[in-house]
């Protein structure tokens, strides 16, 4: 038996029974850079087979009494580790019908003997690249249906002809009448007008790709996939098309989500940029008012010393005047009620700056409601103006007491001036976490939008008849942010406005 030959251009198994003929073959072979090894019965040679890797055998027909080359070819192509072995049957039987014995059963070629050396070289080499085309062939193979896309293969009109598994998983390629389906069966309808002359690009030579292309919907649990569309050449012409299919539905999903969150985002940014803005104008409120409470303070004081002298002459010049003329009397009543309404700016000037000594304690805030409601009782009467309760039971607060009766008391006349034809008031009361919540609601004109910025401002007023001062509702806001509450507000012209206070409960 030859040795092993280990060379470059791989390893045969030579199975021949007369040892000169196969030190000759192993001789050429070898020097042709070929790896061979020589049995020369039929069992050796299947055990052998089983135990190395061959890329060709070379078989004699003429073996033994038992058993013969047709037989353990037959045993080869059967074996599922060996049947892929390339065999080319080497033998002095020329007969067409040993031939046909031969390639039916399973050799990929055959040599009769006597032949020549470059005929033996050709043969071999032929089979081989056949064998490397093949196993090139069975390797890609194995990718495309390994692949996680769905590769399909399409004639020039769209039609499937085949597809991998992928493809057969997702897909639904035919029905059971055999019709197969056509690749623009499993897109949006949308798509249609602009799948079809992408299959004439493609026939042109061009590969062609889409982004985002999305599935019909019901037909597929695919949403959206990237296709590539391929031309396929056979003998030198395109005759078919390849398709690939890239499930591309959790990286649509994602994007939606991003959008999703950035429009989310998006909001609460404006929605922060509106707080903000909100507590930069309650600061600037808030810097105003502190302004305003120190100017009118020192007017107040400077104003209230010559109103007291101009208050006692002309309470003199009455005394003296008066009796002498009708129409001095007169004047001197319009320049008397014109001091008493000056005056009364100034006190509210004073109430507006001032701190109050009393210290915040406990008080029964639903107690001091009714006494205010008490005190303007008669006038809301006069007006025409309906009072309803409901109060449930509130816990006492920890405020001031004289600064919170003068917020009821602005409050209520504040929704008495905007109900000059009368109407309802509704004051309700209850508890809400650490607070206690007491609303004023009014039927009246409500407050256009475009002033509602403006309510809390000092000596902002809507009268035209100079009564108001402007300085009611500063007091108001004021006094409530010294208590440590908050106050707002919501408004419909023509439909009424809620003033809603939030005052700390008191805990011992």
């Amino acid at each position: 038996m030859l040795k092993n030959q280990t060379n470059g251009r791989g390893r045969i198994l030579l199975i021949e029974d007369d040892e000169d003929q196969a030190v000759v073959l192993s001789y050429f072979l070898r020097n042709k850079g070929y790896t061979v090894e020589w049995l020369n019965a039929p069992r050796p040679a299947l055990e052998a087979a089983h135990q190395q890797t061959y890329h060709l055998i070379l078989l004699d027909i003429m073996l033994n009494d038992e058993e013969d080359g047709f037989d353990l070819c037959r045993q080869l192509k059967t074996d599922e580790q060996l049947k892929t072995i390339p065999i080319i049957m080497v033998t002095a039987r020329a007969a067409i019908q040993d031939r046909v014995s031969g390639l039916r059963s399973g050799a990929d070629d055959y040599i009769i003997k006597p032949f020549s050396q470059d005929e033996l070289l050709a043969r071999v080499e032929t089979v081989l690249k056949r064998k490397q085309l093949f196993d090139f062939n069975e390797r890609y193979r194995t990718l495309l249906e390994n692949s996680n896309d769905l590769v399909l293969f399409l004639d020039l009109q769209g039609t499937i002809e085949q597809a991998n598994q992928m493809a057969q998983l997702h897909l639904p390629l035919g029905d059971p009448a055999g019709h197969k389906a056509n690749l623009i069966d499993f897109f949006d309808e949308k798509l249609l007008d602009h799948i079809k002359p992408l299959f004439e690009r493609v026939a042109s030579g061009f590969d062609v790709t889409g982004n985002a292309w999305r599935m019909k919907p019901g037909l597929t649990d695919l949403e959206v996939v990237d296709v590539r569309l391929v031309p396929l050449s056979q003998s030198g012409r395109i005759a078919g098309m390849g398709c690939i299919l890239r499930d591309t539905t959790h990286r649509e999903r994602a994007f939606q989500s991003i959008q999703t969150s950035s429009q989310d985002l998006r909001k609460q940014m404006e929605l922060s940029n509106a707080q903000i803005n909100e507590l930069q104008s309650k600061l600037i409120l808030a810097e105003k008012m502190a302004a305003m409470g120190q100017l009118a303070a020192g007017i107040a004081h400077e104003l209230r010393n010559p109103l007291s002298v101009i208050s006692t002459s002309i309470y003199f010049l009455q005394r003296t005047l008066a009796p002498l003329s009708l129409k001095s009397a007169e004047h001197f009543q319009l320049i008397e009620a014109e001091i008493q309404r000056s005056q009364k700016i100034i006190n509210n000037l004073l109430d507006f700056s001032k701190n109050s000594e009393q210290g915040r304690t406990r008080v029964d805030v639903a107690a001091l409601l009714e006494q205010i409601l008490a005190l303007v009782k008669k006038e809301l009467a006069v007006h025409d103006i309906l009072v309803r309760k409901e109060m449930e039971e509130i816990a006492p607060c920890h405020v001031n007491a004289d600064e919170i009766k003068q917020v009821f008391l602005n409050l209520i006349l504040n929704a008495k001036e905007a109900m000059p034809y009368g109407g309802r008031l509704l004051i309700r009361a209850h508890n809400e976490k650490n607070t206690v919540v007491i609303e004023f609601c009014d039927s009246g004109v409500g407050i256009p939008d475009e002033i509602k910025d403006k309510v809390f401002d000092p000596f902002f007023t809507r009268r035209q008849d100079g009564q108001g001062t402007g300085l009611g509702l500063s007091i108001v806001h004021s006094a409530v942010q010294r208590n440590q509450g908050r106050i707002d507000f919501t408004s419909t012209p023509n439909r009424g406005t809620t003033f809603r206070i939030r005052l700390p409960m008191f805990h011992p």
